[in-house]
């Protein structure tokens, strides 16, 4: 199939399967440790980056918020317990990768036919690099955590990579057949 793909399919294919592998690693980070890869962006954040917030992602956030969005009111002791130890964050979290795997990959086997499920990959990686960006700078009390910013970092220039070659390959001409001709 890939004789009959123009240069940009023949380069987005490439890059949907650079990226399938990219989201299948980033899923087995979310799976097996997902509190050591936000610990340790929250660390960077802290220590080199000199951020304001200590890298102790769950305790600040229900420590802290609690008496201030309650008037003062002690928190229940196993409010934020089920969010946090059950992980309820990475279930979402392995869904989207499953998703942007699924999709990456579809489009790696057969860009032609799969290229059109490319703008939810794009939604998917725009959305969370926005959101990421917008708990940095105006979530939860102004919770500057760099776990936040970092998603930002990480996602932000992979939708550019895609948007250019999913832009690229869709507007690119259908590749022709090249027929050899006996040499006369």
């Amino acid at each position: 199939m890939e004789e009959n793909l123009s240069v940009p399919e023949i380069q987005f294919k490439k890059v949907m399967g650079i990226m399938a592998a990219i989201f299948f690693v980033a899923l087995i980070f979310f799976t097996f440790i997902p509190e050591g890869m936000i610990q340790t962006a929250n660390w960077v954040g802290y220590k080199v980056l000199k951020l304001d917030k200590a890298p102790v992602p769950y305790k600040v956030p229900a420590e802290v918020e609690w008496p201030l969005l309650y008037d003062g009111a002690s928190k229940p002791q196993d409010l934020t317990e089920p969010l946090v130890m059950g992980r309820g964050y990475v279930a979402l979290a392995c869904s989207l990768m499953v998703l942007c795997i699924a999709i990456a990959g579809m489009c790696y086997f057969n860009p032609r036919r799969y290229i059109e499920y490319v703008p939810l990959l794009l939604l998917a990686k725009f959305s969370s690099s926005a959101f990421g960006l917008y708990f940095y700078l105006r979530g939860p009390l102004h919770m500057k955590y760099f776990g936040n910013l970092a998603i930002t970092i990480a996602d932000f220039p992979v939708f550019l990579v895609i948007l250019f070659v999913w832009w690229r390959a869709r507007k690119s001409p259908v590749a022709t057949p090249q027929v050899k001709t006996p040499a006369s």
